[in-house]
């Protein structure tokens, strides 16, 4: 008697993060499976919804077939979200530093001035600076050092955490096809905030 090989039918579907054809066995429907392509994790169907397609990739099985595997997806899909929220963050902390340094570019030019004087004089740029912030400190109230000056020094050091945690979660999430458009915007506004400083000077 002969004997029969047992052969599983083969499952094919698009993936629904990157519409790319892929297939299964028909032992993994409606499991969790990693598309090939754009590697998202989703979850497979119970019949073909695609005609047969000559080499079409096969997908990696998922064994675990958890709540957490299916939201892994949606978390890497939210790091665009959170890139471009962070990007937006950063440059309105830039608009607001550009806002407070205009309103005192006198005194900022005073500072600079009586720098470069002393550098002139012979001074090197630690003396310089110890000596312009000396006489900052004396125009603050109390002989301390105003608060325009404290607020814009903390806007662009916060704005510039900012802008690297935007500018790094952008580039990871430039992987993901389905927050590719978040990333390239959140790159956008890390450039406009990058413009708006050097314009600031």
């Amino acid at each position: 008697m002969a004997l029969v090989r047992w052969r599983a039918m083969a499952i094919r579907f698009q993936c629904s993060s990157c519409s790319q054809p892929i297939e299964i066995d028909d032992v993994w429907s409606s499991k969790l499976v990693a598309c090939p392509y754009c590697q998202n994790t989703v979850t497979a169907p119970e019949a073909s919804t695609l005609a047969d397609l000559s080499a079409t990739p096969t997908a990696r099985q998922i064994v675990d077939d958890s709540t957490d595997g299916a939201q892994a997806p949606m978390r890497q899909s939210r790091l665009g979200l959170v890139a471009l929220v962070i990007a937006g963050v950063s440059l309105v902390m830039m608009i607001t530093f550009t806002t407070i340094a205009r309103a005192h570019i006198d005194q900022f030019t005073e500072i600079q001035n009586k720098q470069m004087k002393l550098i002139e004089q012979g001074s090197d740029i630690f003396t310089a600076s110890q000596a312009s912030m000396a006489d900052l400190m004396k125009s603050g109230p109390g002989g301390t050092i105003p608060t325009w000056f404290v607020m814009t020094m903390l806007l662009t050091m916060c704005s510039g955490l900012a802008w690297l945690v935007a500018i790094t979660c952008a580039l990871i999430a430039l992987r993901n096809p389905t927050s590719r458009k978040q990333a390239y915007m959140a790159i956008g506004l890390c450039s406009v905030t990058l413009i708006t400083f050097c314009m600031s000077g």
